[in-house]
C-alpha cells in the first residue's frame, strides 16, 4: 500500500479507488476494507483464493482489466494499464492530460 500511496496523485487523476478485501472482512478501522458479506461477494465473483495476495484492476464497466497474483505490482504497471483503456485515452485527447503516462508526462 505504501507504493500506491506514493503515487496517490496519479491514481486520483484517474479516479482510482482502492478497496481491501479479506476473507473475514474488515481488519482495520479504515474505509479501505469491505465488511465480511461484501468481501465474500468479491471473493466469489472474482474467484480469489482465500489468503492469497491478488491485485485486481476493475474498470468502470465492472470488468477485470488486470490481475496480479502473489506478487507486488508496481503502481506504474497499473497506471499504464489504465492509460491504455479507451475511456482514458479519450480523456487525454480531450485535454485531461495532466501527468499521463501515454505522452511521457508532457
Amino acid at each position: 500500500m505504501k507504493l500506491f500511496q506514493e503515487s496517490r496523485e496519479e491514481f486520483e487523476e484517474r479516479n482510482v479507488v482502492f478497496i481491501m478485501v479479506t476473507p473475514e472482512g474488515k481488519h482495520e478501522n479504515t474505509d479501505l476494507f469491505l465488511d465480511q458479506e461484501a468481501s465474500k461477494q468479491y471473493y466469489d465473483y472474482f474467484g480469489v483464493e482465500a489468503f492469497q495476495l491478488e491485485v485486481i484492476l476493475i474498470g468502470l464497466d465492472s470488468g477485470e482489466k488486470l490481475r496480479a497474483i502473489n506478487r507486488i505490482t508496481a503502481p506504474s504497471v497499473i497506471l499504464t494499464a489504465i492509460d491504455q483503456m479507451p475511456m482514458r485515452r479519450r480523456e487525454i485527447l480531450r485535454g485531461k492530460r495532466n501527468k499521463s503516462q501515454i505522452d511521457g508526462g508532457e
